[in-house]
């Protein structure tokens, strides 16, 4: 009685009454077979047979039908649930893969976007460090103009004060003959 009440818990009406069916075909089977054996005992052979293979078949027959009807349908929503299942595993399979597709294309997009980042730092820092490397040959070749500048300078004042102290040599020669000439 505690099994069927159990079990008359998980299942719907249609099962329920099967089973209330199931237990009161066994029940009367039972009830059947203690008559069988009380004949029996009794030396009612006959009658005992007669009692077993009609109405203790019959019962035995309806509970058979009972527990097989029970048994299909059971079988019946095993396979439904275990298609639903299937279909369930399915979607989540796909819904997994699609989850996976999308972080790979997820993580493709960004590595391309850090590298597309870094290559313009990188093509920035170059176009700078070319500046620097331009404005550093400028500013030598600046330097290197002044410098020569600044020789041809030194070399053009040497001329001028040598030409200065030869004519302050002549001068004083003239002026010394010039005395000379005087005396």
């Amino acid at each position: 009685d505690a099994n069927f009440s159990t079990i008359t818990k998980v299942m719907d009406e249609q099962g329920q009454e099967r089973l209330k069916n199931l237990k009161s075909f066994y029940d009367e089977y039972l009830g059947i077979s203690e008559k069988v054996f009380a004949l029996t005992l009794k030396n009612q052979n006959n009658e005992a047979r007669l009692l077993s293979a009609g109405a203790a078949r019959q019962a035995a027959n309806k509970f058979e039908e009972t527990l097989d009807a029970i048994t299909k349908r059971a079988v019946e929503d095993m396979d439904k649930e275990n298609q639903l299942t299937t279909e369930y595993y399915q979607s989540t399979m796909f819904f997994l893969i699609a989850l996976l597709v999308f972080s790979v294309a997820a993580s493709v997009g960004m590595a391309i976007w850090i590298i597309v980042t870094i290559n313009k730092a990188l093509n920035s820092a170059v176009e700078i460090a070319s500046s620097v490397s331009s404005a550093s040959q400028q500013v030598s070749s600046t330097s290197q103009s002044l410098s020569e500048g600044a020789s041809e300078q030194a070399a053009s004042i040497e001329e001028i004060s040598a030409s200065i102290e030869e004519m302050s040599s002549s001068v004083l020669q003239n002026s010394n003959a010039a005395e000379e000439t005087n005396r």
